[in-house]
């Protein structure tokens, strides 16, 4: 996965209010990694804890453009 992806999986987050409906409810990485591939998004599951971890969920907000999803990884 590239932050590329990610950054455009959040961003269409934010105007997909059923993609947005979706992400706050998943609690997996298994189940957010599923979601993005089903948007067309190429992110995988290492990726996407790795980013989490490296991360502050300030800046992981930032990213998100402020997409609260099941993990806790990114706050509104």
């Amino acid at each position: 996965m590239s932050e590329e992806q990610l950054k455009a999986f959040f961003a269409k987050a934010q105007t997909d209010a059923m993609l947005k409906s979706k992400l706050q409810t998943e609690t997996s990485v298994d189940e957010i990694v599923a979601l993005a591939k089903a948007s067309g998004f190429t992110i995988d599951e290492e990726d996407l804890l790795k980013v989490q971890s490296e991360l502050s969920e300030e800046e992981l907000g930032s990213l998100s453009g402020g997409v609260q999803i099941g993990l806790g990884v990114c706050n509104e």
